[in-house]
């Protein structure tokens, strides 16, 4: 596996899907999946628990140096706010051709702006999806 850096990712926003917004000033998004293990264990499990896969679910999470002039920062604040659902479409590399993308429907399950002491301001929102999350070439 080529290696790559982290610098050329990023995260778009959506309301139907054919016209994106990027939001600005990302520093760090994650797409981890997660699959809900179900405990399957009985009397003949010979005292060692047993799973099975349930559910899976997806949870993006995005922080930002905040910027109120950035649309694609508003368009996330304004949609947490009125609890909107958004397409997400998160590049891992940026734009490229032939690059991975990943796309999907979801509300905004957090969303701050942290303002601390010497510190830049930042953003930071996560989205639950609802249904699947769809991998595709750019």
């Amino acid at each position: 596996m080529a290696k790559a850096l982290g610098s050329g990712g990023s995260i778009a926003e959506s309301s139907n899907g054919s016209s994106y917004t990027t939001v600005g000033k990302v520093k760090s998004i994650s797409l981890p999946p997660s699959v809900a293990m179900i405990d399957a264990t009985d009397n003949d499990s010979a005292g060692t628990k047993e799973k099975l896969p349930g559910d899976s679910e997806f949870k993006l999470s995005v922080t930002a140096n905040y910027d109120s002039a950035d649309a694609g920062q508003t368009a996330i604040i304004d949609a947490a706010a009125a609890k909107t659902i958004l397409y997400y479409r998160y590049r891992p590399k940026g734009t490229g051709t032939g690059e991975i993308q990943y796309i999907g429907t979801g509300y905004i399950s957090k969303c701050q702006i942290d303002a601390k002491h010497e510190s830049i301001m930042e953003l930071s929102f996560d989205v639950e999806f609802t249904g699947g999350v769809v991998k595709s070439i750019q």
